[in-house]
């Protein structure tokens, strides 16, 4: 919604925003009601930054035989 001039006047904007996948990117593009195209309001890199190591020590692994051992 854009607010302009005095108090009480609205312009308000009939827009929408659509998330693409480019790649490794993601897009967030706002159209119009339409389908017209305004314009491009975000780009992200879908990516996971983290490396191998890091990757399998946030994986946890228990072993049940340690927890409930035969008496």
């Amino acid at each position: 919604m854009k607010v302009t001039g005095s108090t009480g006047s609205h312009d308000f904007d009939q827009t929408r925003l659509i998330n693409y996948k480019f790649g490794k990117y993601e897009i967030t593009v706002e159209v119009t009601l339409d389908n017209k195209f305004t314009g491009i309001t975000e780009i992200k890199v879908n990516k996971d930054f983290r490396s191998y190591h890091q990757k399998i020590a946030s994986t946890k692994v228990l072993d049940v035989e340690e927890y409930y051992k035969d008496e």
